[in-house]
């Protein structure tokens, strides 16, 4: 209703100039903020990534160990088993058959968190299903289980329109199944688990949030390592960890939020476009009609005596070597209708043995033999000139598959 003096109008303007200078501090701020968050975000997964990286490689060494020593149990305790006539030897021998089998899938889990593995061919996934899949698979657990145990449970679905996602479907299920069972664990009372997904530009996501107990700072920092838990004797601490593995070989990502005492969230993130390879269809091996002349070259002893048994009970002449050059000298002296190769061997290693084998006799099929478990793909393996790839510890049914492909392939 008047008029400003001079001096009241450079007041308002010094006002005005020290907003500014304040509202752009605070800007700058929040972006310093942002940065550095995303800054110790990025840290946090190198240190994981390379954590595993480090594990994976100690744990290499100790899987080819154990799965020479679990292959050599087996086809024993399957030799015996085959010359067992009483009821209580047998059923003893098959104790000794289950404790090697189980201890043969904790090493393939030993390799999965310290992700060893090859990833196995993608193919296009409907997570909208997968999700709903793990819910009714988890069925007995949150539900019945928890229902004898006065424990009441509830899972909750919001799944929006997702596009096609490139993955393989039972490690996810497996990371969604880990996820649950991790939510059921923080709610000991009894609460409710969420799991929401939907598209976030260029990833398709997957939020699992439940209403449990949280966590610190300190444990949420440290849920991806390997074998650390929170649960005590009920855990191996190996769950989250296989979990990361799995998502990151899908290109993913995955992040954890949480407070004590008011839940965690973890959200997954899987890329979106791009060309999705079609799975091809496995085509049953047909059955041989004749038995065949077989090389067998393995440096442990045990095992080659093993794999000669195993083979001569089938009906097959099998030629016998301790190492890559006496088996190449023996293939010089007469036609073979299949070569079974270790790859770890001193001197000359399997790979050597397979290009010489193919180099003098390339119609000749050629069966690798490897302790390292999924670490070598078999694309890998045909690549160099393997037909075929045989992990240890494996069955007589591997063994006669492998045989059946390849002198189906001489007919």
């Amino acid at each position: 209703m008047r008029d400003f003096s001079e001096a009241e109008v450079a007041l308002l303007e010094t006002f005005a100039d020290q907003a500014t200078v304040a509202l752009e501090n605070g800007r700058l701020y929040g972006e310093l903020r942002a940065a550095l968050e995303e800054l110790e975000a990025s840290q946090r997964q190198i240190i994981a990534t390379e954590r595993l990286r480090a594990l994976g490689e100690l744990a290499g060494g100790v899987a080819h160990n154990f799965n020479n020593a679990l292959a050599i149990i087996l086809g024993r305790v399957e030799l015996l088993l085959a010359r067992a006539k009483s009821p209580s030897v047998r059923r003893q021998l098959q104790v000794i058959e289950q404790t090697a089998k189980d201890t043969a899938r904790t090493v393939k889990r030993i390799e999965e968190f310290a992700r060893m593995r090859q990833a196995r061919p993608f193919q296009a996934m409907d997570l909208n299903r997968l999700v709903d899949e793990m819910v009714e698979l988890t069925r007995p657990r949150w539900k019945e289980e928890a229902k004898v145990s006065g424990i009441s449970y509830e899972v909750v679905t919001e799944k929006g329109s997702l596009p096609p996602v490139a993955g393989d479907p039972s490690e996810l299920r497996e990371v969604l199944t880990n996820l649950m069972f991790n939510a059921l664990d923080a709610m000991p009372r009894g609460g409710r688990v969420t799991f929401r997904t939907g598209t976030d530009g260029e990833h398709a996501y997957c939020v699992v949030t439940d209403t449990g107990v949280g966590m610190t700072e300190e444990v949420r920092q440290r849920v991806f390592d390997p074998f650390f838990t929170t649960k005590g004797e009920r855990g191996s601490g190996l769950g989250l960890s296989i979990v990361y593995g799995i998502i990151a070989r899908h290109g993913g990502k995955i992040d954890a939020e949480s407070q004590v005492g008011e839940g965690t969230t973890f959200t997954i993130r899987f890329p979106i476009g791009g060309d999705i390879p079609e799975v091809p269809r496995e085509v049953s091996p047909p059955v041989p009609q004749r038995r065949g002349k077989i090389l067998v070259i393995d440096d442990e002893p045990e095992l080659l005596e093993i794999l000669g048994e195993l083979l001569t009970a089938q009906g097959h002449a099998v030629t016998a070597c301790s190492d890559g050059q006496s088996g190449l000298s023996r293939f010089k002296e007469g036609p073979f209708d299949l070569v079974i190769t270790d790859l770890g061997m001193p001197g000359l290693s399997g790979w050597e043995v397979v290009k010489q084998v193919k180099r003098r006799s390339p119609k000749t099929p050629v069966a690798l033999l490897t302790g390292w478990g999924d670490q070598i793909a078999l694309e890998e393996a045909r690549a160099k000139g393997a037909d075929f790839l045989m992990t240890k510890p494996f069955t007589p049914e591997d063994i006669q598959a492998v045989i059946a492909q390849a002198l189906a392939s001489k007919n």
